[in-house]
C-alpha cells in the first residue's frame, strides 16, 4: 500500500534531519504511530514512543529530551516533522549558531513569524527537566 501524503511528509521532514550535523536521530511517535513507523522504518533512526501524545506535544518532548539525556550530548536539537521544508542548510545553520555560542545558550530559528527548529544545551536541559 503507497504512503498517505502526510506519511511522505514526515519521511521527508526525517530525511533532512539526517542530512545535517546531527547525530544520533531519535523520532519520537504517537498518534499514527504505525503510519509513521513504516513510512521511517528504513532509516537509520530510533523510534521512541510516546505512549501519552494525547496529553499534548510537551509529552512528546519530555519522551524525546528523557532519551536523548542517555548519551550526554552536547545539546538537543529538536525539529517538528511538520516542515519538510527545512533543510539540512537551515539545521546545520542552527547548529553552528549554537556552537558559535560555546553550546551555553538556547538557540532557535524564526522564519516569517514561525518557529523552526531549536538546540538546547546540556545544562539548560539540566535545569529544566
Amino acid at each position: 500500500m503507497p504512503l498517505s501524503t502526510a506519511s511522505l511528509w514526515f519521511r521527508k521532514s526525517v530525511l533532512n534531519v539526517l542530512s545535517c550535523q546531527c547525530s544520533p536521530v531519535y523520532v519520537v511517535t504517537g498518534h499514527r504511530h504505525d503510519e509513521v513507523l513504516k513510512a521511517i522504518c528504513d532509516l537509520p533512526v530510533e523510534v521512541v514512543r510516546n505512549e501519552d501524545y494525547a496529553s499534548g506535544m510537551a509529552a512528546s518532548l519530555r519522551v524525546g529530551v528523557a532519551r536523548a539525556q542517555k548519551d550526554r550530548p552536547d545539546g538537543i536539537m529538536i525539529a517538528l516533522a511538520d516542515m519538510p521544508a527545512k533543510t539540512d542548510l537551515h539545521l546545520n545553520l542552527l547548529i553552528d549558531a549554537f556552537r558559535k555560542n560555546g553550546g551555553s545558550h538556547v538557540v532557535r530559528a524564526v522564519a516569517n513569524g514561525c518557529r523552526i527548529s531549536f538546540r538546547i544545551s546540556r545544562v539548560t536541559l539540566a535545569r529544566a527537566f
